[in-house]
């Protein structure tokens, strides 16, 4: 306690006031010597007041209502009932158009650039034109899609009608940054909200997900990119193309190593 108003703002030239506490540090006549019991009882109030912000959610969370102020891409909230969602139709045929082009073997990047040339509005631009204020704002281009955005779209559970709670949290009251929290720790409501999409096909997604498959130069993906291990190393086997003889490969090395010398097993396709 006292750190600032005794080491660091006078080794700063600064000078320190407080009008309710009645404290200025140029007055040297006056004992400051209450101001580190002040600042102790502020940090108790701080506390205190965490504590019961933090009690509440806890209420909040088995009382199954939504943390979140804004719900995802593709929800509104009732206008007749705030406390609930319905479906925007509009972003939410959307969210369907994603996920068929993620099942179809489109990867995020791809997704994004057919959203843009297709003149789709982003999520922050979307919100914007209803009227909904949101943290993120648009940029310069609305129609500007990004990779993340399209795989936090296909990750999200609320498309099946979920609520999930405590997704996020903070290791202190003092810090505004928030990390994310283990799956286990999530607070999963099924049937709360109208899905948009059905669990085989969000499901499938996510497996399609965990194996991501980008394009060579060629722009052409392997139906088995992501998919294949080497037997002997137990590396992916990327899928790579020549375009003068044709000839697809797959290299049995880790990304760590990709440029070192291994063992390539080719196949020629016709």
């Amino acid at each position: 306690m006292g750190m600032y108003t005794d080491i660091v703002l006078p080794d700063n030239d600064v000078r320190f006031i407080a009008i309710k506490d009645n404290v200025d540090s140029e007055n040297r006549s006056q004992s400051n010597d209450f101001t580190v019991v002040l600042n102790l009882f502020n940090e108790f109030h701080a506390r205190d007041t965490a504590k019961k912000v933090r009690d509440a959610k806890a209420l909040i969370r088995k009382s199954r209502q939504y943390l979140t102020p804004v719900p995802p891409y593709g929800y509104l909230k009732d206008p007749e009932d705030r406390k609930k969602w319905v479906v925007d139709e509009d972003a939410a045929r959307v969210v369907k158009r994603i996920f068929d082009l993620c099942i179809d073997g489109k990867g995020a990047s791809q997704i994004a650039r057919i959203l843009w040339k297709d003149k789709v509005l982003t999520p922050s631009a979307h919100f914007r034109e209803l009227g909904v204020n949101t943290p993120r704002k648009p940029g310069a281009d609305p129609y500007c899609w990004r990779d993340t955005t399209i795989e936090g779209i296909l990750k999200r559970m609320e498309y099946l009608g979920c609520m999930v709670n405590f997704k996020s949290f903070k290791k202190s009251y003092k810090k505004k940054r928030s990390y994310p929290n283990p799956q286990e720790n999530w607070a999963i409501f099924e049937d709360a909200h109208p899905a948009i999409i059905g669990k085989a096909q969000w499901e499938r997604a996510q497996e399609l997900c965990s194996h991501k498959r980008r394009l060579t130069k060629s722009g052409k993906s392997g139906l088995f990119s992501g998919l294949l291990c080497c037997a002997d190393c137990k590396g992916k086997l990327y899928f790579a193309t020549c375009q003068s003889s044709q000839t697809t490969t797959f290299a049995p090395i880790t990304r760590a190593t990709w440029g070192a010398v291994g063992r390539i097993i080719s196949a020629k396709t016709r």
